[in-house]
């Protein structure tokens, strides 16, 4: 009977009493959204303040912040981190933070690199790595951070190359010559490594003074070829394919005397201890007008 009382009753609802209570719950779904988003706004705006402050004080309520999981939770949802085409927030902070060359926000930079809460999510820490090519000369506790995030297939060694070429300080060059004598790391990615961010930094002192080192160490005869190459000789057809977006190496003309310097004894070094080809000595000519015939000429 009572069932029969709540099947009448179910009848007498009219659809436009459903379309009302639906519009009702959709209301009300719209606004709690809506007022997270205000929120996850609010929070935003005062972290890019923090990041953006060159005061010590705020930079630290910053720190802290970035160390809350209740914080972190709350800036970006789950979903958000998880679709690659959405900037997260707490990527526009750490962008601010970059951007800020005042030294407390360089030591909040720091500091994070030795937070368990903050480096917890995989994104946050890419983040973090592709921001300490900042961070000038390379302190010893962020060679250690590049070292936890340069191990074989852990994800992140591409990107902490990529800084640590990028920081350009000879700290983080040594540590880059490190990584291209590790064996462990497999010959490809070392050969995208010199094709892509040592292409790219090719008239950089610090960077040719340790590419100088590895073309008379024991690193693979393969790799110094493809490391000569990516000096003297740019082939992005045969390199590249056709990616959006091709890595463009700097001019010579823009190279300091220093720099210029040790290009010339890169050149002197592979003319006369390595075997190089036709093509790469008429790079090398045409990069520094070195030649063997003007090294043989008393």
């Amino acid at each position: 009977m009572i069932g029969r009382r709540l099947f009448l009753v179910w009848l007498a609802i009219s659809p436009a009493a459903f379309a009302k209570q639906r519009k009702k719950d959709s209301m009300s779904e719209d606004s709690s959204k809506g007022a997270e988003d205000s929120d996850r706004a609010a929070l935003l705006a005062n972290g890019l303040t923090l990041a953006r402050s060159r005061r010590d004080d705020e930079q630290g309520e910053l720190l802290k912040l970035l160390e809350s999981r209740e914080f972190l939770d709350k800036l970006d949802t789950e979903a958000e981190v998880l679709n690659l085409r959405f900037r997260t927030r707490i990527e526009k902070i750490v962008d601010a933070l970059v951007a800020n060359e005042a030294p407390p926000a360089r030591h909040t930079l720091l500091e994070l690199t030795a937070s368990k809460t903050f480096l917890h999510d995989d994104r946050r820490t890419d983040a973090l790595i592709r921001a300490t090519a900042v961070l000038r000369p390379a302190p010893a506790p962020l060679v250690w951070f590049w070292e936890k995030h340069s191990r074989p297939d852990d994800g992140f060694t591409n990107l902490t190359e990529q800084a640590a070429v990028a920081n350009g300080s000879p700290a983080a060059i040594k540590f880059f010559e490190a990584l291209m004598l590790d064996h462990q790391h497999d010959p490809d990615d070392k050969e995208a490594w010199l094709h892509g961010d040592v292409l790219t930094h090719r008239t950089d002192a610090p960077l040719l003074a340790g590419c100088e080192r590895l073309l008379a160490s024991h690193l693979a005869p393969p790799l110094k070829t493809a490391l000569v190459d990516s000096l003297f000789d740019y082939r992005p057809d045969e390199w590249f394919g056709e990616p959006r977006r091709l890595p463009t190496p700097p001019p010579f003309d823009q190279a300091t005397p220093e720099a210029r310097e040790t290009l010339n004894l890169i050149a002197t070094y592979v003319l006369t201890h390595l075997h190089p080809t036709k093509r790469q000595e008429e790079a090398i000519e045409a990069a520094t007008g070195v030649t063997r015939k003007k090294l043989q000429t008393p």
